[in-house]
């Protein structure tokens, strides 16, 4: 026991040296808010990369598409990597996690203008792009 300046007795084997559960529960709290607004965060973060990527992979498909039109008069029949590129096929490669997978690309090469549609996927996330429409729409090609 010690005495402290008012020379009072002063018990140091009874002060408490730990939290209470008040103060537990309002930490735990405060963590588990921190936590959900940092899963909502990255959740919407990695949405829009995905619709980003998609997007990219479009553009730029879109571009190859047209370059192959000019170059044979024809939009290709298939998009197929499997083969080598031809007159009637030409490879596009996307992100990695995204697909042109069929059936993601129509073409009518009877019409005039000539018209594709092509449809990019990342699991349940499809955007499409089509000659002459709007540059990138959410959804898969409807024809």
């Amino acid at each position: 026991m010690t005495y402290n300046r008012n020379l009072k007795l002063i018990n140091l084997s009874s002060v408490n040296h730990g939290f209470t559960i008040v103060e537990l529960l309002v930490v735990i709290v405060i963590i588990g808010i921190l936590a959900a607004i940092t899963i909502v965060s990255y959740t919407g973060i990695s949405a829009r990369a995905t619709t980003a990527s998609l997007q990219s992979d479009l553009v730029n498909a879109n571009q190859i598409l047209k370059m192959h039109q000019v170059d044979y008069s024809t939009y290709p029949t298939t998009v197929d990597c499997g083969q080598p590129d031809s007159s009637t096929n030409k490879c596009l490669k996307s992100s990695p996690g995204n697909s042109f997978s069929a059936p993601a690309y129509m073409v009518n090469n009877a019409s005039t203008p000539q018209d594709f549609c092509l449809t990019a996927t990342r699991g349940s996330t499809h955007y499409y792009i089509s000659s002459d429409g709007p540059p990138v729409t959410s959804g898969t090609c409807m024809w």
